[in-house]
Order: C-alpha cells, then sequence, then structure tokens
C-alpha cells in the first residue's frame, strides 16, 4: 500500500460519513414530523374515537416503522464506516511515526558525521601542527649549516609553540579573526 492510499481511503470514508450523517438528519427531521403527524393523528382520534381501525393511524405507524428502520440501517452504515476509518488513522498516524522516527535516525547519524568529521579536522590540525614543528627545525638546522659555511642565515618564519596545542590553535583562530575569515 503506498502512502497516499491510506489517505485518499480516509477522505473517500470522511466524506461518506458526512453524507451519512446528513441522510441520517434528514430522516431523523422526517421522523420527527411523522411522529408528530403520529400524535397529532392518535389525539384526534381519541378525542373523535369510533369504532374500527383507522387507515390514517396504520399507514401512519407503517411509514413510521419504515423510517425506523431506514434510520437504523443508515446507523449501522456510519458505524462501519468509522470501524473502517480507525485503521486508516491509525495506519496514518503509525505512517507518520515511521517517517519522523527515520527523519530523526537520519538527523542522529547527521550529528555524528558532524562531531567524526570535527574530530578528524582536531587531528589533521594536530599532525600539521607537528609538520611545522618538524620543518621549522629542518630550516633551523639548514640556516645553522649556512653559517657554518660563512653563509648568512636566511630569514625563517617564527616558530609555533606546539606543546600547547590548545593554545597554539586559539593563536591561530585569533589569526584568522584579524585576516577577516572567521
Amino acid at each position: 500500500m503506498t502512502p497516499l492510499e491510506p489517505i485518499e481511503e480516509l477522505a473517500r470514508l470522511l466524506s461518506d460519513e458526512k453524507r451519512l450523517d446528513e441522510e441520517i438528519r434528514a430522516t431523523q427531521a422526517v421522523l420527527s414530523r411523522i411522529k408528530k403527524k403520529i400524535s397529532e393523528s392518535l389525539v384526534h382520534h381519541y378525542i373523535n374515537r369510533t369504532e374500527g381501525a383507522d387507515p390514517i393511524e396504520e399507514d401512519l405507524m407503517k411509514r413510521e416503522q419504515a423510517n425506523d428502520r431506514l434510520l437504523q440501517a443508515l446507523l449501522e452504515m456510519k458505524n462501519e464506516i468509522q470501524t473502517r476509518i480507525r485503521p486508516i488513522e491509525e495506519q496514518i498516524v503509525q505512517a507518520n511515526i515511521e517517517s519522523i522516527k527515520e527523519l530523526f535516525a537520519q538527523q542522529v547519524n547527521g550529528l555524528d558525521d558532524c562531531l567524526t568529521a570535527i574530530d578528524k579536522k582536531i587531528l589533521d590540525c594536530l599532525l600539521h601542527l607537528q609538520d611545522y614543528k618538524r620543518i621549522h627545525l629542518e630550516l633551523t638546522t639548514l640556516n645553522e649549516r649556512l653559517s657554518r659555511l660563512s653563509e648568512e642565515p636566511l630569514s625563517i618564519p617564527n616558530s609555533i609553540p606546539i606543546q600547547d596545542f590548545w593554545e597554539t590553535i586559539k593563536q591561530r583562530i585569533e589569526h584568522l579573526k584579524i585576516r577577516g575569515l572567521l
């Protein structure tokens, strides 16, 4: 069953239920008028009591019974529709719950992926800082060799103290802020 089928079925059943409610109200109105006529007829009959059966009274009684049966059939149809609607409503609610749970799981996985990426970047930063220290040390060694060969040492970029990793990260963040990149 596709996700739309229960919704379409529910819409159709709700439409049927509204139509039945209207028919039930109309039938109840007709029954009320008939009962009123019967009551008036019975009152009139007892006031003018004559011998023998009154054909009008019998006709009214038969119509009342037929209308009562019709009203009962309509009420049974309404109950049947409600019985059919309930499982469809439950399916829709369950499908909604499953959809929300699936979306929730996707979002949780997205958060996990973000944290994993952040962790990887932090570890990459540490590796880059270690590479920076190693390269800086090599440059210092090369400058010392130039000095021993009676050559002027070349300019080396400032050393970054990586002993305090967090302090180094804070300095780099400040550097990026100053450059307008953060």
